[in-house]
């Protein structure tokens, strides 16, 4: 006997002001240029790299909330050298961009918690070194995303809050039904999940069979 549903989970998530993704060309400063050579599976229309005696590069940001917040940071390393770069957020300041893998690829790097207390964040890039000319290499910075999240997962997790999760049991087979829900205005992306226990499995293995997702929007003001 084939697996019927017994149960209906209804997802539906919000995209998150919690999360930024910030396109690195966008900031600016001496010495850096925006490429799309050298280096592929970059976002957006290219990447920033820095030239030896580059000075900081840096964005003004607006924020919805003060608080603490992490940053995440996409760079590409084509060989090892051991100049790091320096990420400061109204002044303060971490490394990152070390690691190699042993051949080139983009990197996510999480940074921080940083407090923001102002409306406004001013972050920067460097690469300041200070030895041999020879042994530097341009670092290339692709995407940062500033979030309040601690959990949250560039290439893991949906920039998405996840706002609703909630299960029907069904008494009987159904062919249709209705679930309500209160949603606050913003940007939706909802979708169902059919369950039977553990005997439903979805064909990539997966305990419980997924729709496709639909996305909206919620007109109006917050509740």
């Amino acid at each position: 006997m084939g697996a019927a549903p017994r149960g209906v989970v209804l997802t539906c998530g919000r995209q998150s002001p919690a999360v930024l993704p910030i396109q690195a060309e966008s900031m600016t400063g001496p010495g850096w240029e925006t490429l799309n050579l050298f280096a592929s599976d970059f976002q957006g229309k290219g990447f920033l790299a820095d030239t030896g005696g580059s000075e900081a590069a840096t964005l003004e940001l607006s924020l919805t909330s003060p608080g603490p917040y992490y940053i995440w940071v996409r760079t590409y390393r084509r060989v090892e050298d051991p100049y790091a770069a320096l990420l400061s957020v109204n002044g303060q300041t971490s490394t990152f961009g070390v690691g190699y893998e042993g051949q080139p690829t983009w990197i996510w790097e999480r940074l921080g918690p940083f407090t923001i207390d102002t409306p406004t964040a001013v972050i920067s890039i460097a690469r300041p070194y200070d030895g041999p000319s020879d042994k530097f290499m341009a670092l290339f910075f692709d995407t940062l995303v500033v979030t309040s999240l601690p959990s949250f997962t560039p290439g893991t997790d949906e920039a998405i809050e996840i706002l609703l999760d909630k299960t029907v049991t069904l008494e009987a087979a159904a062919h249709d039904g209705s679930v309500t829900a209160q949603l606050s205005p913003g940007y939706y992306e909802c979708w169902i999940t059919l369950t039977d226990g553990n005997w439903l499995i979805s064909p990539i293995g997966e305990i419980g069979v997924r729709s496709a997702p639909v996305q909206f929007q919620v007109r109006g003001e917050d509740p």
